[in-house]
């Protein structure tokens, strides 16, 4: 198993990556970036996009809930292909791995957010947002078969 740790201050980290994203209407996204993200998302009524100029192209970063209430998030590039889906999960649908996996690295961690996300070289990460044992805020990412887990904490 392959443990990467990263420790940085995250509110530096998030301020950088949000300064670029800029809200859009969603009646302004482009036909074929919202045609993706139905085909993505079956069932999902869009209430929001972030759009970030990602260099070579736009972002369009869609959030949504499910007819079960259930949200999700999905990242379009602006040639209609997606670049990330992300939905809200609780613990109970998280592997058995993964959570083997959370338990040894971060015993005790109090969970308060999970996401499930399936990038665009079909990869699965597991996203875990919440406090270790002694209160801190960490960030963690497990991989879908529990063999790789990187740890992000606040200072």
């Amino acid at each position: 198993m392959r443990v990467i740790a990263i420790i940085a201050a995250a509110s530096m980290v998030g301020f950088a990556a949000q300064a670029a994203e800029k809200e859009m209407s969603l009646s302004d996204v482009p036909e074929t970036v919202m045609d993706a993200a139905h085909d993505a998302s079956e069932g999902v009524t869009f209430d929001s996009v972030l759009v970030e100029d990602i260099g070579d192209g736009l972002k369009y970063g869609l959030s949504g809930t499910r007819a079960d209430g259930s949200k999700v998030g999905i990242d379009v590039d602006d040639e209609g292909e997606v670049i990330e889906f992300e939905e809200h999960l609780t613990m109970d649908a998280v592997p058995a791995v993964v959570k083997a996996t959370l338990d040894k690295y971060l015993p005790g961690m109090n969970v308060t957010e999970i996401e499930r996300a399936v990038k665009d070289d079909s990869s699965v990460i597991y996203e875990f947002e919440g406090t270790d044992a002694d209160g801190v805020e960490v960030d963690v990412d497990v991989t879908w078969d529990g063999s790789e887990i990187t740890i992000e904490t606040g200072a």
